[in-house]
């Protein structure tokens, strides 16, 4: 959950606990809560503050009764151990104030898990004298009938005084009636009379009228059932009929039900007494709503907590669907509720996930589709809450007809009303929870809101936890990124360092076989021979060439070119030499921007990439060629992309089939040099490392993403750029050859130096030559004013050929160099052309190449 969601949950769960104040400070029984074990008051409203002051932090004996030790008439032992969650009623004469209480005990649970004493005490004390000054008139009133009889009786002569007697006696006695009458219709509790024979209600006072919401002409000469909810009326008949049996007072909890339908708590103290020889059993009823309330609301404070508890104690490798059983069975197990079930919203249908509870096979294959919002599964309460996005229920699923469609088989499970919540996660409604209570009414506007509350703190929950398995799957992917790329550098740098070996030994071989074959008539036999080897050679340096592509050190000739017509080449080719059955579909952006590449490598990769996709259809498909704008930003970098240093707009060629795909396990290893998938015989496995090499020296990438049984995409991305003008060295400037130039020949390789030399007389030159690179700079400080020129080797054990050419320049700044390496003149070749040197030769190189470079280096 988030800091916002922190605080606005905060700043809510501190305005229920502001309202709940309020309440109990508002009402004007005395309410308090105590710790039994230390008999401290924890709480106390106001209505304790007007009779006894600031009692928080008091003991309870000392507070109330003004006593040193515990009251030995306190009531713990009632509330607590085996008699936990019942409700003791009892009455006492408080002596520190002096007025009688009806109290109301009960054990609840605190919010920090422990049992306290919470007691409601309802002054009843008016209501006492009003009680005994009626029993007093009852017997005053037989005393006097049995006085004015015997008077009668005995004597007739002392009529007139007793007349008078008896006027005066009957004046007071109807200012008693009128004073229990004015006691009886202000009593602030409700009170009914009904006969007890037959349960007819024949008296009640303004509280009465106003507790039922009825007038006084409804309720008189009505049964006392109308006092009840009607499903419930065989119940409290049996209870009305029990008290007149046995007599005596009796407490009882109920509801009584309003004209309105509404239901209301009241304490029932029942009693049967006896006026003018008829049987009355009176009902004091005292509405103790604010006291259910407050037990509820507590109760479902502490049910909060413990899911949002529970919920947060998963474990974080927990599966969602784990997460939502515990979620569904907090819910249960803490609400009271009979069932719940998670329902996940998709493309317009929900379906049944996750269930706690009594459930039967009610949800076993259940979809309901809410595509049409006129659909009958529409007006089910999940796919209201779904669609309307806001908490939605039935309150009684017997009469609503929203749910008469479920309506008998949810009857027959127990279930009474219900209470759907969607569930959103970072803003999107996936889903939600569905509740079911045994009882109507369960859910009103303050547990609706609270369970709302505790579902948007499970989606939160969701939210983090997948943002937490993002990060490590992240970086994960990035370590493994880390280890691809440091792989393919290691292997990069070996291709490159054979390459190079390679490509010395081919030189040598190389000039050889040139020098042989101008010496020789073409008529020779062994011409032929000489011819066949300088053709090898030629092959071999092709595949050096491809080896140093690999390893990124090649990138011969970059000139502005247009990707379309590079890729529309490929084309060509592609439908003269892949099946028939491949058809081949293109897409080119026509406003594709210019790149800088050696055309002659991107068309190499491209094919690559194109051939590979048709060997992944042998049974036919389509192959689609698409070439686009895409900004690094909107790019999603595979691992060969991580490093890139700045955004920049690419162009992309998206190469795409519908072919066999790539599994998953080794889609990160497809670029690597010699992996393959074919059969021995029918692949090298260099095909896709060269195209990554071409592409990732030319300062883009490919992204490779595919689906078995489906298809694969390769993206390539290259950079949009101009091209710098580059220093035309190593073209052809006339047809002369050497005449007794002087050439000083720089190379660690012993049998190069001696076939450069041989090839460098055979054309008229007189080589000089040296082994080390210190060796070439002693030479040159002794001859530098006969020598021409200088063939310098870039790559030698001693010094780099960078280094030597410094030195050469310091001793002679017009010195004449030409640079050759087994590597490209990318580098440090580069970067020695720029600073000078006359022409680069690529090592293997013909003698043509060899007499065109010095010709070039002397005659410019």
């Amino acid at each position: 959950m988030g800091v916002e969601d922190a605080k606005r949950n905060a700043k809510e769960t501190q305005s229920r606990e502001s309202q709940l104040r309020a309440i109990l400070d508002g009402i004007d029984e005395v309410v308090y809560i105590a710790d039994p074990d230390t008999y401290e008051v924890l709480y106390a409203n106001k209505a304790i503050e007007k009779l006894f002051g600031n009692v928080i932090g008091r003991k309870c004996y000392a507070a109330f009764q003004n006593l040193d030790s515990p009251c030995d008439f306190c009531t713990n032992g009632l509330i607590f151990g085996e008699n936990v969650g019942k409700t003791h009623i009892w009455e006492f004469n408080n002596q520190a104030v002096g007025r009688w209480f009806r109290c109301i005990d009960r054990a609840i649970e605190w919010p920090d898990g422990r049992l306290v004493r919470y007691e409601m005490a309802v002054d009843v004390h008016d209501k006492k004298q009003a009680e005994e000054e009626l029993l007093r008139m009852k017997d005053r009133l037989e005393q006097l009938v049995g006085e004015r009889t015997e008077e009668l009786d005995a004597a007739k002569r002392r009529l007139e005084e007793d007349i008078v007697k008896i006027s005066e006696s009957a004046k007071k006695a109807e200012k008693s009636e009128k004073e229990f009458r004015l006691a009886f219709e202000e009593a602030r509790d409700a009170i009914f009379w009904a006969d007890a024979q037959t349960g007819t209600l024949i008296n009640c006072n303004k509280a009465a009228e106003k507790l039922i919401a009825r007038d006084r002409s409804e309720i008189i000469g009505a049964p006392q059932s109308i006092l009840h909810p009607p499903v419930e009326e065989r119940y409290y008949r049996k209870v009305f009929e029990t008290h007149v049996v046995e007599k005596g007072a009796f407490d009882i909890e109920a509801e009584v039900i309003t004209s309105d339908g509404r239901r209301i708590p009241v304490l029932i103290s029942s009693s049967v007494m006896e006026i003018d020889g008829r049987q009355i059993n009176q009902g004091v009823f005292h509405n103790i709503s604010d006291f259910k309330w407050i037990e509820k609301s507590l109760k479902d404070f502490s049910a909060y907590q413990s899911v949002v508890a529970e919920i947060r104690g998963v474990a974080d490798e927990a599966t969602e669907k784990e997460l939502l059983d515990v979620f569904l069975k907090g819910i249960v197990d803490n609400f009271g509720i009979l069932m719940a079930w998670h329902g996940a919203y998709s493309e317009g249908k929900i379906k049944p996930g996750a269930r706690a509870g009594k459930a039967d096979n009610y949800l076993d294959g259940l979809e309901l589709d809410i595509r049409r919002p006129d659909a009958p599964d529409a007006q089910c309460a999940m796919s209201r809450a779904i669609l309307d996005g806001k908490p939605f229920g039935y309150a009684d699923l017997a009469v609503d007809e929203g749910f008469r469609q479920w309506r008998d088989y949810a009857l027959e499970l127990g279930y009474a009303s219900n209470l759907a919540l969607p569930l959103s996660v970072e803003g999107e409604i996936e889903g939600g929870i569905m509740l079911y209570a045994p009882y109507s009414g369960a859910f009103d506007a303050e547990r609706t809101e609270r369970l709302d509350l505790l579902t948007r703190e499970l989606g939160a929950e969701l939210r983090a936890r997948r943002m937490r398995r993002a990060a490590v799957q992240m970086e994960e992917s990035l370590k493994s990124q880390l280890m691809q790329a440091q792989k393919m550098e290691a292997l990069g740098a070996l291709a490159g360092g054979i390459a190079h070996d390679f490509n010395n030994m081919l030189a040598v071989v190389m000039g050889t076989a040139d020098a042989a074959l101008c010496s020789i008539d073409p008529a020779d036999s062994n011409y032929a021979k000489y011819e066949r080897i300088y053709r090898c050679c030629r092959r071999g340096k092709d595949l050096t060439m491809k080896l140093l592509t690999f390893a990124r050190k090649e990138k011969i000739e970059a000139k502005p070119a247009s990707l379309n017509d590079v890729v529309a080449e490929v084309v060509d080719i592609l439908k003269r030499s892949i099946s028939k059955k491949i058809r081949i579909e293109t897409d080119f952006d026509e406003g594709l921007p210019s790149v800088v590449v050696d055309q002659t490598q991107i068309h190499q990769a491209v094919l690559n990439i194109c051939l590979n996709a048709a060997d992944a259809m042998p049974g036919g498909g389509t192959l689609s060629l698409k070439t686009f704008v895409k900004s690094v930003d909107d790019a999603s970098l595979s691992c060969s992309a991580s490093g890139h240093a700045a955004p920049s707009e690419f162009c992309v060629v998206s190469i795409a089939d519908t072919g066999q795909g790539i599994p998953s396990e080794i889609i990160n290893i497809i670029f690597d040099p010699f992996f393959t998938t074919k059969e021995p015989g029918k692949g090298t496995g260099l095909g896709l490392s060269i195209a990554h090499g071409i592409i990732k020296n030319h300062g883009g990438w490919i992204d490779a993403r595919s689906e078995v049984g489906k298809h694969s995409v390769f993206d390539v991305y290259i950079p949009t750029g101009e091209a710098a003008e580059e220093r035309q060295d190593e073209g052809s400037r006339g047809d002369k050859r050497c005449g007794g130039e002087k050439i000083l020949v720089i190379d660690d390789d012993h049998d190069f130096l001696e076939m450069a030399c041989e090839v460098l007389e055979s054309e008229g030159c007189r080589p000089v030559s040296a082994n080390t690179g210190a060796g070439g700079i002693s030479i040159f400080e002794q001859r530098a004013d006969e020598l021409d020129l200088v063939i310098l080797d870039m790559m030698m054990l001693d010094m780099d050929g960078a280094e030597v050419f410094k030195r050469l320049r310091q001793i002679k700044p017009d010195a004449k160099v030409i640079v050759c390496s087994g590597f490209s003149r990318d580098g440090q070749a580069s970067a020695t052309l720029a600073d000078g040197a006359a022409g680069y030769l690529q090592k293997p190189f013909g003698l043509d190449d060899l007499v065109k470079a010095i010709r070039y280096a002397l005659d410019n």
